[in-house]
Parts: C-alpha cells; structure tokens; sequence
C-alpha cells in the first residue's frame, strides 16, 4: 500500500558531487536529521564507492546496500566492505535483493534515501511501482 510508504528520495547521483547535491536536497526536503533517515545504496563497479560512502555515511542511521540490477557488473559485497571500513556509527546492512533492501528501509517507517547508481534508482522504483 503505498499510503503506508515513509517518504522516499530516489535519486541517480554516482559520483562524490552528484552525492554530496542529492543529500543536501534530500534533508532540506524533508527537514529530519540524519540520525532518523535509512540509505538503501547500490553502486555499479568502477565508480569512486569510497568517495561517496565518505560522504554518506556520517549522514544515515541505517544504511543498507544492495544490488543495482544485472545490467552492468558489480558486487555488493565490495561495496559493503567499502562502507564498513569508514568509520561511522550507522548501523550498515548488505542486503542483495533489493526487494528485501526496500522492505527493511520502509520498515524503519523514517524517510528513505536511495543513490548510488541509475539501476539501484530502477530497481527500486519498480518495486515501489509494483505496490
């Protein structure tokens, strides 16, 4: 029911810029603080993961990464071990299916941001669509 939905931020931001925009919007839009809010993030391989997830992670309570579709290789276990390396208080999670990334976000009932990758922003919204 997508009445029930926290509110959602989708946005294809894959670099340390487009990141640092997108997260500037997402918490000017919906006025929380940071501790409140859940990442669901997927990157594809070859984008600078380390840059982003610097900027990202002082910024979400919960941050879960999960896999942007099939369309172009990557592995979100890397990017997992990328996150859990920056020193951070987020509680961090590796959930593949991004069906199950998207049910553990809304489940969190806080707003939900999603980046890193114009597929992880597909996959998600289809699901959302789907409801």
């Amino acid at each position: 029911n997508k009445n029930k939905l926290p509110p959602l931020f989708i946005d294809g931001a894959h670099t340390k810029n487009s990141v640092k925009a997108a997260v500037a919007a997402f918490y000017e839009t919906i006025g929380n603080k940071s501790e409140d809010c859940v990442l669901i993030f997927g990157a594809v391989k070859g984008k600078d993961v380390k840059s982003m997830a610097e900027i990202l992670c002082p910024q979400f309570k919960k941050i879960i990464i999960s896999k942007p579709g099939h369309f172009k290789p990557n592995n979100p276990k890397d990017v997992f071990d990328i996150f859990t390396s920056i020193k951070t208080n987020s509680e961090l999670f590796l959930l593949e299916d991004p069906q199950k990334a998207l049910d553990e976000a809304i489940r969190t009932n806080t707003p939900v941001f999603v980046t890193g990758s114009f597929y992880m922003v597909a996959e998600i919204r289809n699901l959302i669509e789907a409801l």
